[in-house]
């Protein structure tokens, strides 16, 4: 992604790893917070720098656990 486009990144664990989440777009996601439980769905691919990553994830579920 070019650095004039806004974009939220966020990183998500699952216990086993990380993965990357992208959206272009957006300079911010509301809910979307540090140490928020998220459930998305989208296609793996690679990051910007090689990483797992999920570009424009949808369903940006919050879990309230």
């Amino acid at each position: 992604p070019q650095e004039s486009v806004p974009m939220v990144e966020a990183e998500l664990w699952d216990g086993t790893g990380y993965i990357t989440l992208l959206w272009l777009g957006r300079r911010e996601i509301k809910g979307v917070t540090p140490g928020r439980t998220l459930l998305v769905d989208g296609r793996i691919s690679r990051g910007p720098k090689m990483q797992p990553a999920i570009y424009n994830p949808t369903n940006p579920g919050l879990c309230f656990i």
